[in-house]
């Protein structure tokens, strides 16, 4: 257990450096004094209050009662001028860290939240008084109060203090002045812990905003514009290998259980078909420790105990590359998984199609962060990555992993 614990406590010390490395390099590393046609960075700084309203859907039978979700931002953000590669290629966007506070509709089984957002925002016709303005975060959470069997056996959504935060956003765009810019829109927000801990049925809402830009020193309106250099289309090779971890059950049951490791590799193919994407095929394999737990206690099969744990599928994956960093989705068919089957006939579970599919479908993102940029290097990138894998809808476990594409 202690182990277990020490593995848990290293993926959030890892998530949060590769945050805080994101954020820095995004921010900070693209500027260069000796162009004196690039603004100052402290003359990119922008600040920018919302205030979020909306309601927690009801995605469970047993769901408790709940009013007005509230989210207060202050996001603090540099806008990208230009002085990296990736900044021209997303239409110089602005990186930024948000520092929000959450009223989750029901004090006395949510409690409060507050969270830590690192985020990026598009703008669209940028010379332009009005237009849109695309956000994406993803982050962490803290919660005041989450499920106790004793104290608290109503919140089945949230079975841990620090949870995942993922949000999208699309507002209209009006600027006021050089100084102050309006913004009003919808949100998507979920909380997740990845089942680490049951009960995890979840947070998701939508939610209705409204915000306020402010530049300190002007908008800026001068950005460096290069001609951008080729780049490699070879296919490489990548190998990738893990460790996640999570509670055996379903969403909400059994509670205070172990928490259970799961060993994986994944090969595969990769290319890049823009400047900004890479696309990859191949194959990902899991030693799931709880199947195997289970399968020896409950004496489920006489014989091959260890590999019926096993999982095994082939998947396709997309990348967005973003200086080190690369943003991470894959979509995965289970070609070999026995005992999902098998432990939803154990259980009773209907054939409907939601448990139909969880075992044919598995859907993985994440982040990579590479010691060699992957936008000017293409060989022998070696890199560090936390995914959320899911099953269909719903959560499996976090994976921290480290891998090489050569």
């Amino acid at each position: 257990m202690n182990n277990c614990f020490a593995l848990l406590r290293l993926k959030k010390i890892i998530f949060i450096i590769s945050s805080f490395l994101f954020i820095t390099q995004a921010v900070f590393a693209q500027y260069d004094s000796t162009k004196t046609e690039i603004p100052r960075p402290i003359k990119c700084l922008v600040i920018e209050p919302t205030l979020r309203i909306g309601k927690i859907i009801k995605n469970f039978p047993d769901f408790p009662d709940r009013g007005p979700a509230v989210l207060s931002e202050i996001n603090i953000t540099q806008q990208c001028s230009g002085n990296k590669q990736w900044h021209q290629l997303y239409g110089y966007p602005a990186a930024g860290v948000a520092f929000i506070y959450g009223i989750m509709g029901n004090d006395e089984v949510f409690g409060r939240n507050f969270a830590i957002l690192p985020n990026l925002s598009f703008t669209s016709k940028k010379y332009r008084r009005w237009g849109f303005c695309y956000k994406i975060g993803m982050g962490f959470a803290f919660y005041t109060k989450k499920y106790d069997r004793a104290t608290n056996p109503a919140n089945n959504l949230i079975g841990t203090t620090m949870t995942n935060m993922a949000l999208g956003s699309v507002d209209f765009r009006y600027d006021i002045s050089s100084y102050y810019t309006l913004l009003a829109g919808i949100s998507a927000i979920h909380y997740s812990d990845a089942h680490f801990q049951i009960p995890n049925v979840g947070i998701n809402f939508p939610a209705f905003n409204v915000s306020l830009k402010y530049f300190p020193f002007g908008r800026p309106e001068l950005f460096r514009r290069d001609s951008l250099p080729g780049f490699n289309r070879k296919i490489l090779f990548n190998l990738r290998l893990g460790i996640g971890m999570n509670e055996y059950g379903d969403a909400i049951k059994p509670t205070n259980g172990p928490k259970f490791p799961i060993y994986n590799g994944s090969l595969y193919l990769s290319k890049r078909y823009t400047a900004k994407n890479n696309v990859s095929l191949g194959i990902h394999i899991n030693y799931h420790t709880s199947f195997y737990d289970y399968i020896v206690q409950q004496d489920v099969y006489d014989h091959n105990r260890r590999i019926r744990a096993f999982t095994g599928q082939i998947f396709i994956g997309h990348e967005f590359l973003i200086g080190h960093f690369g943003l991470i989705t894959q979509l995965g068919i289970y070609v070999y998984n026995p005992f999902y089957k098998k432990r939803q006939e154990l259980q009773g579970l209907p054939n409907s199609f939601n448990n139909w599919i969880k075992r044919y479908n598995s859907n993985k993102i994440g982040v990579q962060y590479y010691f060699i940029n992957p936008m000017i290097s293409n060989k022998n990138k070696v890199f560090i990555g936390l995914y959320l894998k899911s099953n269909f809808g719903q959560a499996d476990f976090a994976e921290l992993s480290i891998g090489c594409a050569f």
